[in-house]
C-alpha cells in the first residue's frame, strides 16, 4: 500500500492549485473560526446579561428608598441563596450611592472579597459590562438608583463570577489551535482532491490519446461539461481528428487487406506449379537447384503476405471477447501433434482456459516455437503453462545461441534480423515475433523476454486470468 502510494504523482499545475485553494480555505477556516468564537462569547454574555438582568428587576422591585434609607419590601429575595451562599452561580449584590456609601451589600460578598463600586453616567435602564475583581472574571450589571423624588442617587450593582464561561472559551481557544494543524492537513488534502479532479478532464484527454493507436481508434473522450466550455471545445477538436485518423487508417488497412488477398492468388498458382516441375524434375539437379530456391523463396512471399493479412486485421477480431477456447487441450494436443517430429517438450497444467481467437493465439505460439527451433541447433525447446494469482503464464525456453542485450528490444519490431541470424544464414521474414506480440497484446497480454541460463533464451507470456463473469 505504501508503495503504492509513494508512485503517486502530481503535475506542478494541480499543485500550484492547491496551493491557491488551500491558502483560501486555509483564510476562510481562521476566519470562521473567529466569527464562532466572538459569536460563542456574545452569546454567554447574553446568557448571564439575562440572568442579571432577570434579578435586577426583582432586587428592585423589593425595596424603596426613603430619606436616605433603604427600606426593604421583599425580604425573600434578599435571603435566596445566590445571594447568601458563595453557590455555583451566586450573585454578588451592592447598593450604594454616589459617595460609594454601602445601603445594602448581599451576604456572601463577606466570604468573597471586596468589589469595586463604580461611579460613572449610562444612558442604558441597565449596562452590562466585564471586570476584574481580585483575578475573578465577573459580569456586571447596573442600574442607577432614585429615591422617591425620582432623583439619581446611586446605583445598584449585581456581579456574577464568569470564571466558568470564561474557561469555557478558553478551552476553545485551545481546542481550535490543537485542531488547527489537522485542520490544515485536511484542507490540504481537500484542497489536492479538488485540484486533482479540476484536472481529471486533462487527463482523460491525455488517458484516451495514448490509448489509441493504429489497431485501436475507437476509443473517443467523453466528458460531461458545458457546451462553451474550452474544455469541450477542446474534446470537440480531437473527437473529430480521431475520426478523420480513422476514417483515413481504415481506408489503408482494406487497401493492405484487398492487396494482400490479390497477391496471394498468383503466388498461390505460383507455389503449385513449382511444386509441379520439383516433382517432374526431380532427376534434372541443374533444373532442381533454381526451382527449389524459387519454391523456398515463394514460400516465404505466401508467409509474408498472410502475417500481413493477419496484421491488418481488426484487433476485436482477434481479441474476439465472447470465444473461450482450452488451451491445455491446444497445447498438449494440437501443439504437441504439429511439433511431433521435433524436439519440443509440452508440460501444461490441465483445465486452463483463455478468451480470444484459437485460430490466432496457435499462429502466434508456432512463431515463437519456430524461431526458437531456427536458433536452437537440435536442441530441445521447452513449453510450459501455469496459473498464478494473477496471470496465466506461457513459457517458451530454449538452449540456442540466445539473443544479446542491445537486440532484445528490437525483437518485436517488424521486418528486424538479429544479427545472429545474419551471422548464422537463418533466413526469415523478421515478422515472426512482431505477429506473435500483435497477437498477444490483443488478448490483452505482454510478452517478454529474458535469457535462459547457461545458454538460450525464455519467452514469458502473460494473459489475464479468464473471468467467466464476462462470458456473455
Amino acid at each position: 500500500m505504501l508503495n503504492k502510494f509513494k508512485n503517486i504523482r502530481f503535475s506542478k499545475s494541480i499543485l500550484r492549485n492547491t496551493l491557491l485553494i488551500a491558502s483560501v480555505m486555509t483564510i476562510l477556516y481562521l476566519l470562521i473560526v473567529t466569527i464562532s468564537l466572538n459569536l460563542f462569547k456574545y452569546f454567554l454574555n447574553d446568557t448571564l446579561d439575562s440572568r442579571l438582568k432577570h434579578e435586577m428587576e426583582k432586587v428592585s422591585k423589593s425595596f424603596y428608598i426613603e430619606n436616605d434609607s433603604l427600606i426593604i419590601t421583599d425580604y425573600s429575595e434578599f435571603n435566596e441563596s445566590d445571594f447568601v451562599y458563595l453557590t455555583e452561580s451566586p450573585f454578588f449584590l451592592q447598593i450604594y450611592d454616589h459617595n460609594k456609601k454601602i445601603y445594602l451589600q448581599s451576604k456572601n460578598i463577606d466570604y468573597f472579597h471586596n468589589i469595586e463600586k463604580s461611579i460613572f453616567d449610562f444612558n442604558e435602564l441597565i449596562y452590562f459590562q466585564d471586570e476584574i475583581s481580585h483575578q475573578n472574571n465577573l459580569r456586571v450589571a447596573y442600574q442607577k438608583l432614585y429615591d422617591k423624588k425620582e432623583e439619581h442617587i446611586g446605583f445598584i450593582q449585581i456581579s456574577t463570577l464568569k470564571d466558568k464561561f470564561a474557561s469555557v472559551l478558553e478551552n476553545l481557544i485551545l481546542l481550535n489551535a490543537a485542531i488547527f494543524p489537522i485542520a490544515l492537513i485536511l484542507i490540504s488534502l481537500a484542497s489536492l482532491w479538488i485540484a486533482n479532479r479540476s484536472f481529471a478532464p486533462i487527463r482523460k484527454i491525455i488517458e484516451v490519446a495514448d490509448k489509441i493507436s493504429a489497431s485501436n481508434l475507437s476509443e473517443r473522450i467523453h466528458f460531461n461539461s458545458d457546451p462553451e466550455d474550452d474544455l469541450t471545445k477542446l474534446r470537440n477538436t480531437l473527437n473529430n481528428l480521431f475520426d478523420r485518423l480513422e476514417s483515413q487508417i481504415k481506408q489503408m488497412s482494406e487497401f493492405t487487406d484487398n492487396a494482400s488477398h490479390q497477391l496471394m492468388t498468383p503466388l498461390t498458382a505460383l507455389n503449385t506449379e513449382l511444386e509441379y516441375q520439383i516433382n517432374i524434375n526431380s532427376n534434372s539437379k541443374e533444373i532442381l537447384t533454381p526451382l527449389k530456391e524459387l519454391k523456398e523463396t515463394t514460400d516465404q512471399m505466401i508467409s509474408i503476405v498472410k502475417i500481413l493479412l493477419i496484421l491488418s486485421k481488426d484487433v476485436k477480431s482477434i481479441s474476439n471477447y465472447k470465444s473461450v477456447f482450452n488451451l491445455s487441450h491446444l497445447l498438449s494436443n494440437k501443439l504437441a501433434s504439429y511439433y511431433k517430429k521435433q524436439k519440443v517438450i509440452i508440460n501444461s497444467e490441465s483445465n486452463l482456459y483463455l478468451r480470444g481467437s484459437e485460430e490466432f493465439f496457435i499462429i502466434a505460439i508456432q512463431n515463437i516455437v519456430d524461431n526458437a527451433l531456427k536458433y536452437s541447433d537440435n536442441q530441445n525447446v521447452n513449453i510450459s503453462s501455469k496459473l498464478d494469482e494473477q496471470n496465466l503464464i506461457i513459457e517458451i525456453s530454449d538452449f540456442g545461441v540466445g539473443i544479446s542485450n542491445d537486440e532484445k528490444e528490437k525483437i518485436f519490431e517488424r521486418f528486424f534480423r538479429g544479427t545472429q541470424a545474419e551471422n548464422l544464414g537463418i533466413k526469415g521474414s523478421g515478422l515472426g515475433l512482431s505477429l506473435a506480440q500483435f497477437i498477444i497484446n490483443a488478448m490483452d497480454g505482454t510478452i517478454e523476454v529474458s535469457e535462459n541460463y547457461p545458454s538460450g533464451s525464455i519467452f514469458t507470456i502473460k494473459l489475464p486470468i479468464l473471468d467467466f463473469s464476462n462470458s456473455e
